[in-house]
């Protein structure tokens, strides 16, 4: 699990994968995916930086609601929400 403050309601709803934040300060992304399994990770382990990275294999076509969050409650983050199929 992960730990977070993500603004709400979600800002973005994408169906592709992975789905990546980056920005200067430490923040988490949660997904819940179309079937309603909540994903979330607050730092990219393989890369060790504190950007969150989520991945989704195969993922199902539908509604993916993202948040971004901030890992200090009351600090909101500037940065760029991506999703990609290339590393």
């Amino acid at each position: 699990g992960s730990r977070g403050y993500p603004h709400d309601p979600p800002p973005t709803r994408i169906p592709e994968e992975p789905i990546y934040f980056r920005a200067d300060a430490d923040t988490t992304l949660l997904v819940r995916t179309p079937g309603g399994f909540w994903i979330c990770n607050d730092d990219s382990v393989r890369r060790q930086l504190l950007d969150p990275l989520v991945r989704i294999p195969n993922p199902p076509e539908g509604r993916y609601d993202i948040w971004v969050g901030s890992y200090r409650s009351g600090v909101t983050v500037a940065g760029e929400l991506g999703i990609t199929s290339v590393d």
